[in-house]
């Protein structure tokens, strides 16, 4: 991917048998540690509002590999952000992967770059 010397953006095929076509919806991300922190902690205050304030009693946690010392620098970071979000600590283990299986609305797919996050809550 790059810019031409007019700034437009040059993409590469999804693949060769499928090209971009006119009327194509494309979604555009913005990659940072502080867009990553805040998405993260967004989306665990939906999680935790969505069960009436009850944090998880346990969770799995899958993260891209240029995802921790990696993209922040210290390690660590996501796992304070659940931990502060949720009030305590909540049994946790996690990997780091080469792609990410998570929703996007009702549809899974494989992301990169991402942090899924399997949360389990005992007799609900």
């Amino acid at each position: 991917h790059a810019f031409t010397e007019e700034g437009h953006l040059v993409l590469s095929p999804l693949m060769e048998s499928l090209p971009y076509a006119a009327g194509m919806q494309l979604q555009l991300h913005c990659f940072s540690p502080t867009h990553a922190l805040s998405e993260l902690r967004s989306r665990a205050e939906t999680d935790l509002a969505l069960h009436g304030g009850k944090p998880p009693d346990a969770a799995v946690i899958v993260s891209c590999g240029a995802r921790g010392v990696q993209l922040y620098g210290e390690e660590g970071l996501e796992s304070s952000v659940l931990r502060e979000v949720w009030g305590k600590d909540v049994p946790t283990i996690g990997i780091f992967a080469g792609g990410e299986i998570g929703p996007v609305g009702l549809k899974t797919y494989m992301h990169g770059y991402t942090t899924s996050c399997l949360m389990i809550r005992l007799g609900e």
